[in-house]
């Protein structure tokens, strides 16, 4: 019950700031608060307009569909449904305030590198042991009967980077894995783990210490 009274009492503290939030997202200062975006909407920081010392809000995020996009509202229950799905292998950001007439959705926000920005735009290696956790974790998901369907190294995150060096640089030895950005997913058995495998097969260390 004490844990049910606090998710009420956070989603109505999200619904007392979430007019204000609208309105700076559509306003000139919109970017202050960026924090990715793919073709079908921006996602950005929650924050308390009215208190920009309040830090409060930092842990969630807000996605906002371009209108020609708000089709896929069935993003919400597929994430959720990842979320309530996830394992060891993998985590996803719970969806904490989602309204179906809306073009908008509140979740989690993960503290995190993309393997996009941790790999590529680092210029950092990773584990073969990191590589092979990364394919279970979108073979997990698949087995959960949802095809994430867009797998690409914007849209899964890290957490807790071990980093070690080598002689071939810096590399990501291990890290938890958060799959985000439900976009273009549907229920079905997909093959995700082939796309991690071709974007980052030239990305893995032989050796680490």
């Amino acid at each position: 019950m004490d844990v049910l009274l606090s998710q009420q009492t956070e989603i109505a503290r999200i619904q007392g700031v979430l007019p204000g939030v609208i309105k700076t997202l559509l306003g000139a200062h919109h970017m202050d608060h960026y924090l990715g975006n793919g073709k079908d909407g921006f996602v950005f920081k929650m924050h308390n307009p009215a208190d920009p010392a309040d830090k409060s809000f930092d842990r969630y995020a807000i996605k906002m569909w371009e209108k020609g996009f708000c089709f896929r509202r069935k993003e919400v229950d597929l994430q959720q449904e990842a979320f309530l799905a996830q394992s060891r292998v993998f985590r996803t950001p719970q969806v904490i305030l989602a309204d179906p007439k809306s073009d908008f959705f509140v979740m989690d926000r993960v503290m995190g590198e993309s393997v996009y920005q941790a790999v590529f735009l680092s210029k950092r290696l990773i584990s073969a042991s990191l590589f092979e956790a990364m394919c279970s974790a979108f073979d997990s998901l698949n087995r959960s009967g949802i095809r994430h369907g867009d797998a690409h190294p914007g849209n899964y995150m890290l957490t807790d980077l071990q980093l070690v060096d080598t002689p071939a640089g810096k590399v990501i030895d291990d890290a938890d894995l958060w799959i985000i950005d439900f976009g273009r997913a549907a229920h079905g058995h997909g093959n995700d783990s082939s796309v991690i495998r071709r974007d980052l097969k030239n990305k893995i260390a032989l050796e680490t210490p």
